[in-house]
């Protein structure tokens, strides 16, 4: 006799997805798993069965998910000896069939369809063990067999609470097997995205790295307009934490690809859309600012070496008009996507925030920007390491900005975070390349007023530039005080004078 399954009409007037499948008259489950290897999935045609075929629906790529059962469909035509229905059963149910391992025969009336999977796993429920449940997940995971039937039965697990920690591996493994396929196939996005929504309707959450590895794809071959739209799609839906978010992780690869710009672009566009986005994509967007900001900072001194070894003409003007504006811009989108995250940030994710933002006006030289953000980072519950001080400390140096350095050295003290040496240091390298001879020269004094020694490197580069400056009184004043604190042996100082040929001697 001939065994046929049940062609399930979809709900809502979906199309039928059915697949021939050729088996011998007197099949046992041994002979339909060997015949089933054979088989193709098919996606979404009609058959009209021979006597020598039951149909089996074993379409793994549906768009929406739907109940596989329903009345008998126009293809199971009424021939002698094939047809079979819920109404009239006889010759298809597993009665006739006799098996010694009830994972099989939980196979077999899954594949004939006549019942539904958690009727049929209901009445077996006590026979089926949980390696039997595994078992029949894999085997309709496997190549040309129905996957929708493996969510089936996992969701009745999931009811009967029947579901164990390696069940739950075992079934998020064959999931994320399914959706690269869909991936690597080229299918389109929505189908990815239902097919995730599957997972969570049958109470399997699909663990971040499968998105991860979605984003990875897309991204990795080129459909950077794929990995966008997919992106787009999971914050739609809801992202649950920052740990999680998979615009944050889209916006390191967009990074680490040298489009920092474009993710700036991109947290704008979104946040233009009324998405709601997490304090973990601006301060992504705010990593990207920094980066952008290296790479302008980076150009710029490249410009000015060119122009100084003469290999490039001086920059007009409206040329360092634009340079001025670009880096303003870049400036303004960073403190606009901080005012964001100060929106929905609570005080514990803040100070990352605010130390990107410090990071950035660092590079720029920004020494009043670079203190404003030293202090929102202080104030919003993490005290900046003394590095961090130090570096705003040189930033102010350069920029010549000599209260806001002076500034930050009285809060340190405050704080009992005493300057150390390396403090004073970057302070005094800071005046120095901004050329700021004099300030320099106080730097100084005030680290030997304080007891601390300065490297004899660093004397000399005072005293070097004091001197090629042509500044005589302060050149003499720290000489003097070098000698008094016995850091130098008394010298002696000649200043010669070429327009009156007069030398002049002192000695300290």
């Amino acid at each position: 006799m001939a065994l046929c399954a049940v062609h399930p009409i979809a709900l809502h007037g979906s199309p039928l997805r059915l697949c021939p499948q050729n088996y011998e008259k007197s099949a046992t489950l041994t002979t339909v798993v060997s015949a089933i290897k054979s088989a193709r999935v098919v996606k979404h045609w009609h058959v009209i069965p021979k006597k020598t075929e039951f149909c089996v629906n074993i379409s793994s790529t549906r768009n929406n998910w739907v109940p596989r059962y329903g009345v008998s469909s126009s293809c199971c035509k009424k021939k002698p000896g094939i047809r079979c229905s819920r109404d009239d059963r006889g010759g298809c149910d597993a009665a006739e069939h006799k098996f010694e391992e009830p994972f099989k025969e939980a196979i077999f009336e899954l594949e004939i369809m006549v019942r539904e999977p958690a009727e049929v796993l209901g009445g077996m429920q006590e026979r089926l063990s949980a390696k039997d449940l595994e078992l029949v997940l894999t085997y309709f995971a496997q190549d040309g067999r129905d996957s929708w039937c493996a969510l089936e039965v996992y969701e009745w697990m999931q009811k009967e609470n029947r579901v164990g920690d390696e069940t739950q591996k075992l079934m998020m493994a064959i999931m994320y097997e399914w959706v690269m396929k869909l991936v690597e196939g080229e299918q389109s996005v929505e189908e990815v995205k239902s097919l995730l929504q599957d997972m969570y309707c049958v109470g399997l959450k699909p663990e971040f790295h499968i998105i991860q590895t979605i984003i990875s794809s897309y991204w990795d071959k080129g459909r950077k307009d794929k990995a966008l739209c997919f992106v787009k799609q999971m914050l739609e839906t809801g992202v649950e934490s920052d740990a999680e978010d998979p615009l944050a992780f889209l916006l390191i690869k967009m990074v680490k690809a040298g489009e920092q710009k474009e993710a700036i672009e991109l947290v704008r566009t979104l946040h233009g859309c009324g998405l709601e986005l997490r304090i973990s994509s601006y301060s992504a967007a705010l990593l990207a600012a920094v980066k952008e900001q290296e790479q302008f900072t980076k150009v710029q001194r490249e410009v000015r070496m060119l122009v100084q070894n003469g290999q490039l003409q001086e920059l007009e003007k409206h040329e360092k008009e634009a340079f001025a504006t670009y880096e303003y811009l870049l400036h303004l989108q960073a403190e606009e996507i901080v005012l964001w995250a100060e929106k929905i940030g609570t005080p514990d994710k803040l100070p990352v925030i605010y130390e990107r933002l410090l990071a950035m006006y660092c590079i720029a030289g920004n020494g009043l920007a670079a203190e404003r953000a030293l202090w929102q980072m202080k104030f919003s519950g993490r005290e900046p390491p003394v590095e961090m001080y130090n570096t705003v400390v040189g930033v102010c140096g350069f920029g010549n900005h000599r209260e806001a350095a002076f500034r930050v050295l009285s809060r340190m003290e405050a704080l009992g975070l005493m300057p150390v040496k390396k403090t004073y240091t970057v302070l005094i390298g800071g005046f120095l390349k901004g050329g700021n001879f004099q300030e320099a020269s106080e730097a100084l004094l005030l680290m030997l007023t304080k007891g601390l020694r300065p490297d004899f490197h660093v004397m000399l580069a005072v005293l070097r530039s004091l001197q090629k400056a042509g500044r005589v009184s302060q050149y003499l004043h720290l000489c003097k005080t070098l000698a008094d604190v016995g850091i130098i042996e008394p010298c002696l100082v000649y200043v010669y004078i070429d327009t009156h040929n007069l030398c002049i001697i002192r000695v300290l």
